[in-house]
């Protein structure tokens, strides 16, 4: 499926407090996962969660479903892991959609429960444990970040990474592909009183990524993925 991202030299979105170049919304994180699209694997790695809210919007309860990729990402200096991501591309009905499950600062999880929250700086890196999701809404590029919530992994090896998840999200994002008035983007680990926050909560089975590089958290695309 198609993945067309905005040119990042041409757009820019506005935000509360001014505009933000496209290019400045992609974390400084080292890019992990790959394969992001390739729904032909979802029957050995797989996403499913459903979504509620946000509330006053009229929006239904949704249900997901998408690929399972994850991997982890060296530090080009040391070569010591750095960071984990898990990354899922709706497929089906669910295009257009996606979600990221990212660890930065430790490597592959453990079995075990832990805290969902927005990453933090420490001595100049980015830490914690966060999630990411992504939509397509008419022509807006809409994307989340975890307020709070928790994921649980009950497999983890270097083979499949399996577990549960559960958190609210803070709405970061609002884009369209022409340039408006109520086009913002901020900082995803900044959370905006007021935004537009969903509930989210799912499983998922996650088998070693490909060879093609994705974004460490949804990128802003006005592609629909069709």
């Amino acid at each position: 499926m198609r993945t067309a991202a905005v040119n990042r030299e041409r757009w820019s979105v506005g935000t509360r407090n001014g505009v933000v170049p496209l290019a400045g919304l992609l974390l400084a994180t080292p890019t992990l996962v790959a394969g992001c699209g390739d729904a032909t694997s979802v029957a050995t790695g797989w996403l499913q969660a459903t979504i509620r809210g946000p509330e006053g919007s009229g929006s239904a309860e949704t249900a997901y479903e998408g690929t399972g990729f994850f991997g982890v990402s060296p530090d080009p200096g040391s070569g010591v892991s750095v960071a984990f991501q898990l990354f899922s591309r709706g497929i089906d009905s669910s295009q257009g959609q996606s979600f990221s499950l990212l660890r930065s600062g430790s490597g592959r999880p453990g079995v075990g429960r832990y805290q969902l929250a927005p990453l933090k700086w420490n001595d100049g890196r980015q830490q914690g444990f966060t999630a990411y999701y992504g939509r397509h809404v008419a022509d807006r590029a809409q994307y989340f970040t975890t307020l709070s919530g928790e994921v649980v992994v009950t497999t983890s090896s270097a083979h499949r990474v399996s577990g549960t998840f559960q958190f609210t999200g803070v709405q970061y994002c609002n884009a369209a592909p022409t340039d408006t008035p109520d086009n913002w983007c901020g900082d995803p680990n900044t959370i905006v009183p007021g935004a537009p926050q969903v509930q989210v909560s799912g499983s998922f089975t996650a088998i070693p990524a490909p060879t093609v590089d994705c974004p460490t958290r949804p990128g802003v695309s006005f592609d629909n993925g069709g």
